[in-house]
């Protein structure tokens, strides 16, 4: 379900959206419910309404009087976002931003102008304002950092992987600053992988850190497997039913693909996440225990027994109609199999991943004849571990580990 339902002046049509061709399009419909016509097509979706609200939270922008629909969309690139407007008379669609990167557009009631909050992966994000057909007309917030210079970032590279089944799956790297081809490094591998997510895009992410693990001698490297978001209905099904399988497979070949260049050395790589991140480094682990060398696991769902209904049921069905799932999704149920050095970190008042979750995959690994070679517990804290002072302490032990182990 969405809130992009526009009624138009006349009384007698509205527009939505639906995904009934594998990709979200806006459609017109009668008022008995019956659909007139498909306003948008292609394999490529609306990722937002461009609407008279923030992204994709606002409803439609539609400008009657022109004749358009205002949308943001990942159409002409995976990673990006740009906005685009559609004639309601012959469905032509013209783009409207133009620069390489993500743009989160805020237009006007009168849809005349429109302030555009513009990031790219190297660059944090900017206002500025434009008319409708992308005319600028004045800078908000230029937004400059020039604490950035000082750090000599390294690129963010974008790369496509192939899956087995010939699925393109979107990657980045980050090579270390003195990057020397004739040398070979170890690898990061950042995972997150669950569904309604994605994380390979041209966008800020305040990425320092995984910058500061390039400097200190690693190729950082993060995949979007089957399973993450906005890339059509029929690259979001594969998990239904089981979680873990197809997300690793992909995850997989960015590792394969990894092993292929000359540059990295196979036998050190690492992987960490947190959440379902936390979670996809325990399942990798357990399943793939000879791929990778560590792993750090922060606030991770190890059975899914365990995690709210709401969210789980959603993918996998109720626990007594889908035991095996269930039973073969959950990393608990496979932490004999751990062979790599495993951190754990998990607040004990997290209300979103309990921490029972960690609790139960200890008790696994102890009744295995194995343990965390390290364990962060933060009392009190919650999912994001957000405090200063423990976050710090975190990303520390986090750094000192995988020095430590890759």
């Amino acid at each position: 379900m969405n809130d992009d339902l526009y009624f138009f002046s006349d009384g007698n049509r509205f527009l939505w959206s639906s995904e009934q061709t594998g990709f979200r399009h806006y459609y017109l419909y009668d008022l008995s419910g019956k659909q007139l016509e498909q306003v948008t097509s292609g394999d490529w979706g609306i990722t937002g309404t461009g609407g008279f609200g923030p992204g994709a939270a606002g409803h439609p922008a539609v400008d009657e009087k022109h004749g358009w629909i205002y949308f943001t969309s990942n159409k002409d690139s995976p990673v990006e976002t740009q906005l685009y407007r559609v004639s309601l008379s012959d469905h032509s669609i013209t783009q409207i931003t133009r620069a390489q990167g993500t743009h989160d557009p805020l237009i006007a009631p009168d849809a005349s102008a429109f302030v555009d909050t513009f990031s790219t992966a190297m660059t944090p994000p900017r206002q500025d304002l434009y008319r409708i057909d992308g005319t600028p007309v004045s800078v908000i917030n230029e937004n400059k950092v020039p604490e950035l210079a000082e750090y000599n970032l390294s690129p963010v590279e974008f790369l496509t992987v192939t899956a087995d089944d010939g699925t393109k799956l979107q990657a980045r790297m980050i090579k270390p600053t003195d990057f020397d081809p004739n040398k070979k490094y170890p690898v990061l591998i950042n995972v997150y992988g669950g569904p309604q997510a994605q994380e390979i895009r041209n966008a800020w992410g305040s990425p320092l850190w995984n910058e500061m693990m390039a400097e200190k001698g690693y190729i950082v490297f993060s995949l979007d497997n089957r399973g993450s978001y906005n890339r059509g209905h029929a690259f979001e099904t594969p998990i239904f039913h089981h979680f873990g399988k197809i997300e690793l497979e992909d995850q997989l070949a960015g590792v394969n693909y990894l092993k292929s260049l000359p540059s990295v050395d196979g036998s050190r790589i690492g992987i960490w996440g947190w959440s379902y991140g936390g979670y996809m480094t325990l399942y990798a682990l357990a399943n793939a225990p000879d791929v990778f060398k560590m792993g750090v696991s922060v606030a991770p769902v190890s059975d899914w027994k365990l995690y709210d209904t709401i969210y789980t049921e959603r993918y996998m069905g109720r626990p007594q109609d889908n035991p095996e799932g269930y039973r073969d999704s959950s990393p608990v149920n496979q932490a004999g199999a751990l062979k790599a050095k495993l951190m754990m970190a998990h607040g004990t008042g997290d209300d979103n991943v309990h921490f029972a979750n960690t609790s139960e995959m200890l008790n696994q690994l102890i009744d295995s004849g194995r343990y965390a070679t390290e364990l962060m517990i933060f009392p009190g804290r919650g999912h994001p571990i957000g405090d200063h002072a423990a976050t710090a302490l975190l990303f520390q032990h986090i750094t000192q580990f995988i020095a430590d182990n890759l």
